[in-house]
């Protein structure tokens, strides 16, 4: 059995996937250690021929051509995977020299004990590891991380869920398991995303899954019990900067996306104060003109520097 598992659902973007593959197979790891598990639901010819002799190169790769439609994907891909410790790959991240012997490191040292395991990849705080004693420690300290399917990983023993009741986030019946005696959050940086801007990256509707469907997951585990209303609100109050961060991006900026942003309002007023994610946008924009003006002035300076030579 492989120590790892390395899984990629996609649909088929060879510009992403070719230096994604090629940063895996130019590492030093032991091809007998681990796998790597592609799930396709593209319908990309290129794509999938480069896949299939790929693949017939490599005893350790398994491609598979899905039939789930967009993030089911992920699903077909983790039902897939034989290594003892799954680790799952964005499409548009490489992987960082050592990175998949780091990931098959962590596999041994944690086999027996099996902790929910979530990498953040350098995004939370100057710590590279962080391991919460209790679940509701775990999903306080994550914030709105946890909606970042990269970071997802788990143990082949855990479950895998027949139904999700996020159609946006199906990775969270993964991260989010209450059911575990420990916790580690490993924020070792280990990935670097292909550049890419937002016009690449899902048609979804943007405001309906962050300020309504991931709210609710965390209402459910409230109303559950298994986080305090201390998380809960915590987490709320993160969430509201992120999604502040998100209207000035792209309602207030205009950057050109690929999201849906229609009812952007509606969604954020549901559970949220749309005029304070209004301000807090406002702020980010005086910011960012402050900053382009602060550059604009240091270049005046630079070139009257050299005028004066």
């Amino acid at each position: 059995m492989y120590w790892l598992s390395i899984c990629i659902p996609t649909n088929g973007i060879l510009e992403w996937m070719k230096p994604v593959m090629e940063s895996i197979l130019s590492q030093q790891a032991d091809p007998a250690e681990y796998e790597i598990v592609v799930s396709d639901n593209g319908d990309h010819e290129d794509f999938k021929s480069y896949m299939r002799q790929t693949a017939g190169g490599h005893g350790n790769i398994r491609y598979y051509e899905s039939r789930s439609q967009g993030f089911l994907n992920q699903i077909d891909a983790f039902r897939l995977a034989s290594g003892r410790f799954v680790k799952f790959l964005n499409h548009r991240f490489t992987l960082r020299e050592g990175a998949v012997e780091e990931f098959i490191r962590i596999s041994k040292e944690f086999h027996e004990t099996k902790p929910q395991l979530y990498f953040t990849n350098g995004s939370l705080g100057k710590e590279k590891q962080y391991r919460l004693a209790s679940f509701d420690d775990y999903v306080r300290k994550l914030g709105f991380y946890s909606s970042w399917s990269g970071g997802v990983a788990f143990w082949k023993d855990d479950p895998i869920p027949t139904e999700v009741s996020s159609t946006y986030f199906p990775h969270l019946e993964m991260v989010l398991n209450p059911k575990k005696d420990a916790y580690v959050i490993d924020n070792t940086p280990l990935m670097d995303e292909i550049p890419s801007d937002s016009t690449k990256k899902g048609s979804y509707n943007l405001f309906d899954a962050f300020a309504v469907d991931y709210y609710e997951y965390h209402v459910r585990m409230r109303e559950a019990g298994i986080i305090s209303e201390t998380t809960l609100k915590d987490f709320k109050n993160k969430l509201a900067m992120y999604l502040s961060s998100l209207y000035f991006d792209f309602v207030i900026n205009r950057t050109p996306c690929s999201y849906r942003l229609d009812g952007c309002e509606e969604y954020l007023s549901k559970y949220f104060d749309l005029e304070s994610i209004r301000k807090n946008a406002s702020v980010l924009k005086l910011r960012q003109e402050n900053e382009a003006k602060r550059r604009q002035m240091q270049e005046q300076r630079r070139q009257e520097r050299r005028a004066e030579h």
